[in-house]
């Protein structure tokens, strides 16, 4: 008998094969496998009187299945710059699964602010800021399975900067220029509308907004659009208005008149009323007596925008010619003269 062979009417020995975890695995067909019998197995032998018993190395079973969907759930999805803290969570009901977060659909890269648990299922931003605003995805996965979640939006409220309106020119000519209008601002992700003297802006088949709303081109620009221009950055419900950016329009300016009340009149009875006509909108008015500037005496008065002077009573050094001028950003247009008569008492 060779030694260390079993003796003639000895038992085999008998082979155990149990999970390391030491779960007791179910009677399965050899070809049906199923996640929970995963894990580390070890093989032990037993039944050799004369020999040690003996257990080999682990052998690892992996068990690949789909990945379920996660969901990324927030403790708020509406939060305010340097005070609040943002915990969001990588909730999966698979086990075992590796967990990774995406932001903006890119691999998230962590900054001193941001901190993930240990299994990385939970992600904490303390404290927030504007440029943690964002779409935030996490991915479960398992043996080359995975899934990812819905990205959820998470939004930061910060107060807004005021904004500035620049132009590639304030003074331009009409039918003849473009304007454009930009509204210039630091903060990203901002909402931005347009204001023409102090009410919204009405957009014309001559104004076009960029995508953005950031630039506004007039082409070709007319005497209407001329006045102050104002952009507004909001952004949750704070915002911030530009100071106004006044544009002035050139045009050819058109021939005014002068009309009267009366042409003749008499000396210390009458009152004379002249009026300077024009269709012409934000021109300046001047008068002109005898080819000369009008030097306004005590019995002489104009209105508010010039457009009307009144003389009462009337002398007869008032008798002569006048004339009104309308004036415009360097264009002007002399009306032709008007007689005066002065009879005398």
């Amino acid at each position: 008998m060779t030694p260390g062979s079993p003796s003639p009417g000895s038992s085999m020995p008998e082979s155990t094969a149990h999970r390391e975890d030491g779960a007791v695995p179910g009677q399965r067909h050899p070809h049906h496998r199923a996640r929970q019998e995963g894990g580390c197995w070890a093989l032990s032998v037993r039944g050799l009187p004369w020999a040690i018993p003996a257990k080999s190395d682990p052998l690892r079973l992996d068990v690949k299945y789909p990945v379920a969907k996660p969901i990324v759930e927030a403790n708020s999805t509406t939060v305010t710059e340097h005070e609040d803290t943002v915990v969001l969570k990588c909730l999966t009901n698979d086990t075992g699964v590796a967990i990774s977060w995406f932001f903006n659909g890119q691999s998230l890269l962590l900054t001193e602010r941001m901190e993930l648990s240990q299994d990385n299922g939970t992600l904490t931003i303390e404290p927030v800021r504007r440029e943690d605003a964002g779409h935030y995805q996490c991915e479960a996965s398992h043996l080359g399975n995975s899934s990812k979640s819905d990205p959820l939006r998470l939004d930061v409220k910060y107060p807004v900067a005021k904004p500035i309106v620049e132009a590639n020119s304030t003074t331009v000519t009409e039918h003849e220029d473009t304007v454009v209008l930009k509204c210039l601002t630091n903060d990203t992700g901002v909402a931005i509308s347009w204001f023409f003297n102090g009410q919204s802006l009405l957009l014309t088949e001559r104004m076009e907004l960029s995508q953005d709303n950031g630039t506004l081109t007039i082409e070709p620009v007319r005497r209407e659009d001329a006045g102050h221009y104002q952009c507004e950055a909001s952004h949750l419900g704070n915002s911030s208005k530009s100071d106004p950016l006044r544009l002035d329009v050139k045009y050819p300016v058109a021939k005014p008149i002068v009309e009267a009340n009366s042409t003749t009149v008499t000396e210390h009875e009458d009152t004379v009323v002249l009026k300077c006509l024009t269709n012409d909108t934000g021109v300046a008015i001047s008068w002109f007596f005898n080819g000369q500037s009008l030097l306004l005496t005590e019995r002489m008065e104009l209105s508010q925008d010039n457009g009307t002077l009144t003389i009462e009573p009337v002398r007869r050094e008032d008798a002569g010619h006048y004339q009104c001028e309308a004036s415009h950003l360097g264009n002007s247009s002399k009306s032709d003269p008007l007689r005066l008569d002065v009879k005398c008492k």
